[in-house]
């Protein structure tokens, strides 16, 4: 059986955070979102997958956690890989019925592994995410586009796009009244 490596060991426990950050959020009745998009990082040259869920208190207002993994990429025989963390939070201002604007800051920590030959290197590094971004709302479905600076020893400016999905949350529909 294959060993897991530490980047994907920490993929793991990234994903079991955003699970207990989606079972907390079930509790109450706020708004729910999941996402899946795209990421370009101009510092590591790579496009990355990236996950999102986020925690709407109230219609202005959100925030939670965040997933990218910039796969390994080969230069001049030097292997690299990144993996950021993130915790965002987002301030809306619809600009009209279904589009909206939104500064965004927040919590980065990223981790960043070079290997050459047998010599692997990891850099960690703890940040702040500033930023803005773009949602025009489709039914149940927000595409997104979104650009932010990780400001950290890793720094880069990261360019998104991706869609999110409002999930029902059982406890706000079992409130409603008919």
């Amino acid at each position: 059986m294959k060993q897991l490596t530490h980047i994907e060991k920490n993929m793991l426990k990234a994903l079991f955070f955003m699970c207990l950050f989606a079972a907390f959020s079930f509790n109450s009745s706020a708004q729910f979102m999941g996402g899946i998009g795209a990421s370009y990082g101009d510092d590591i040259q790579q496009f990355a997958p990236n996950l999102r869920l986020y925690y709407f208190p109230n219609h202005k207002i959100c925030l939670g956690p965040e997933l990218a993994y910039f796969p390994t990429i080969e230069e001049k025989g030097i292997k690299k890989e990144l993996m950021e963390y993130g915790f965002s939070g987002h301030y809306i201002f619809p600009l009209s019925e279904h589009l909206a604007f939104y500064p965004l800051v927040g919590l980065n920590f990223a981790i960043e592994t070079k290997s050459h030959q047998d010599v692997v290197e990891e850099v960690t590094s703890f940040g702040a995410n500033l930023g803005a971004g773009f949602h025009l709302e489709c039914g149940r479905y927000f595409p997104y586009a979104e650009y932010k600076y990780v400001a950290s020893a890793l720094a880069q400016n990261v360019f998104s796009i991706g869609l999110l999905i409002n999930i029902p949350n059982p406890k706000k529909e079992s409130n409603t009244e008919h």
